[in-house]
């Protein structure tokens, strides 16, 4: 039986012409924190380990970017009733968080990054000349904005690093109180920032191309042989 090379090595270029091409979407996250402090906060940049940079275009081609800011904190409350009887109070305190950047151009992209986070006491008793310590009442709140048309992608794209920034504004009401209970409070707020990159790194061929590649050489080489046996 005769193999009829030249038929072969036609029908090996059309397969291998006709198996798909895939570009791999990859991603890089990056964690930064904002140790709790008292407030209020201003301008107080989050840690990131690794550090946090712009993106490196040379990585691939950059199609998303996810920013969450996670503002957590507490608020504790020191009471003492100085009335000739028993009275009441109700603490609410609220928290606004804001997001920034000490780069002006992704600082610009940020403002939907601000948020409120609401400690609510409910109604305490102390009897006369009593004193107590209250909470602590926690704060756990989080906003995320993504970007990805190529003029907010581009203010995350360069070198060198990126900073994130956590400024906070406190405020707190006092109800129930008679004019007899005073009252100390001590709030603290810090977070958690969180960067995902999502981009595409240049196109590689699926396994079934780089087999039918080989299967091309190798089909490609017997036949040369086969010409020189002939000769």
């Amino acid at each position: 039986m005769k193999l009829n090379l030249s038929k072969a090595l036609f029908v090996v270029p059309l397969l291998v012409a006709s198996s798909s091409v895939q570009a791999a979407t990859m991603t890089a996250t990056y964690v930064g924190t904002v140790d709790q402090q008292t407030t209020d906060l201003t301008g107080v940049a989050a840690t990131f380990a690794p550090p946090l940079t712009k993106f490196d275009s040379s990585l691939g081609l950059l199609i998303q970017v996810d920013v969450t800011y996670q503002g957590t904190g507490t608020t504790s409350i020191t009471a003492k009733n100085t009335s000739a009887s028993a009275g009441t109070f109700h603490n609410t305190t609220n928290v606004v968080y804001t997001l920034g950047s000490g780069d002006t151009g992704v600082d610009g992209l940020l403002g939907s990054l601000t948020f409120t986070g609401t400690s609510d006491s409910g109604v305490n008793n102390l009897a006369s000349g009593a004193s107590g310590t209250f909470g602590p009442y926690t704060y756990d709140v989080s906003q995320s904005a993504t970007f990805t048309s190529a003029g907010d992608l581009a203010r995350f794209i360069g070198s060198g690093p990126l900073t994130f920034l956590v400024t906070t504004a406190t405020s707190a009401s006092n109800s129930n109180t008679g004019g007899n209970i005073n009252l100390n409070q001590d709030t603290q707020a810090g977070g958690v920032v969180t960067v995902t990159y999502t981009y595409q790194t240049a196109a590689v061929p699926e396994p079934s191309s780089a087999l039918m590649l080989g299967l091309a050489g190798g089909l490609v080489g017997l036949g040369a042989r086969l010409r020189k046996r002939r000769a």
